[in-house]
């Protein structure tokens, strides 16, 4: 009976959905909406993930879905605005601790709040609500959003697909943007090695690849303003943000790989 509770709360969905970001190449799919319920619990949340993913398995390298039934909390778990202002705002820092400050008084989705990322053949379903944060494997045999290499743990946070417009060369048109948590240190060689594994699995033009060892990356637009699926998230002073080792590796079809950062090991 819960079944088909569920199936018919999922025709609902799907038949009055929202779409707050579509981004489609042929490796990649980013796309996030807000479903018409009036809750979201983990069970009907995970039913419309698997019906939704159906259609791209095995047709894209990288999906990334987010749904929710609120859609301001759905716009922040995909991507912040931050206010800057004056002309010395590259030196005055105090809009980031403002952002830091709003970003933890806000807190994380109160609603139901759900996300699934399949990299390959594994596909893992993430659930946050006020009581925190659950995940399960769809499907495969491997976690698709962490992995060990070199001897650091890596987690991805985050991905973002961009697809630019035809006046740009083919080769770069399609990209995509992957947000990873690094631990226990951050070594270059290491953030080179996991760059390469991650623009293979993309199949896109150029990729980006940001590391830290904590959660914030906050001077990035395609981050989201709240990381909901992050748990016990904690407050970090702007001076922390800004001395905390941090690398950046850019995969160009031209230009190969490059990376720069601050903090790192070899």
């Amino acid at each position: 009976m819960t079944q088909l509770v569920i199936l018919a709360l999922l025709g609902e969905v799907l038949a009055a959905e929202k779409v707050v970001r579509h981004v489609e190449n042929e490796a990649m799919l980013d796309r996030a909406f807000v479903v018409s319920a009036a809750s979201l619990g983990t069970d009907s949340a995970e039913v419309i993930a698997r019906q939704c993913l159906a259609p791209y398995r095995g047709k894209k390298r990288v999906v990334s879905l987010l749904f929710g039934v609120d859609e301001m909390e759905v716009r922040r778990s995909l991507y912040h605005q931050v206010a800057k202002s004056g002309a010395d705002c590259d030196q005055d820092y105090s809009w980031l601790a403002a952002h830091i400050k709003s970003t933890i008084q806000t807190g994380a989705p109160k609603r139901g709040l759900a996300r699934v990322i399949m990299v390959g053949q594994n596909a893992v379903f993430s659930y946050r609500d006020s009581s925190g944060v659950s995940e399960r494997r769809l499907f495969g045999q491997r976690d698709p959003i962490r992995f060990r290499d070199g001897g650091t743990d890596y987690e991805i946070l985050h991905v973002a697909v961009s697809e630019a417009s035809e006046a740009v060369s083919p080769q770069l048109r399609q990209g995509a943007i992957f947000f990873l948590r690094t631990s226990p240190r951050l070594s270059i060689r290491d953030c080179v090695a996991a760059t390469r594994r991650l623009a293979s699995q993309a199949g896109v033009g150029s990729v980006s690849v940001l590391f830290r060892r904590d959660p914030w990356f906050l001077e990035r637009p395609e981050y989201p303003g709240f990381p909901a699926f992050v748990g016990g998230m904690k407050e970090i002073t702007v001076g922390e943000y800004l001395t905390a080792p941090f690398v950046s590796c850019d995969v160009h079809p031209v230009f190969g790989l490059r990376c720069s950062g601050r903090g790192f090991f070899p």
